[in-house]
């Protein structure tokens, strides 16, 4: 969490199949989607949501170690 920013990161590797930034991004759309869906139907993050926090998914190459995506989910994005 980032007090700074008012927002809870979330980081992941990508590994096998998925360490592939062709494959990633013809996914993006669909992927991005699902992302903000998970946020939105998650009983887990009400407290965060309540308060408005920012919601950030960085994914790593485990290979080349660089950042493939990355996804911002602000209060407007996530509330209905």
């Amino acid at each position: 969490y980032s007090v700074k920013q008012h927002a809870l990161c979330y980081y992941y590797t990508m590994s096998q199949d998925f360490d592939n930034q062709e494959a990633i991004n013809k996914g993006k759309a669909k992927f991005r989607e699902a992302l903000k869906n998970q946020i939105i139907n998650s009983l887990d993050l009400k407290k965060f949501k309540d308060r408005g926090i920012i919601f950030r998914y960085i994914y790593i190459s485990k290979t080349s170690k660089k950042k493939l995506l990355e996804e911002v989910y602000t209060k407007k994005d996530y509330s209905r």
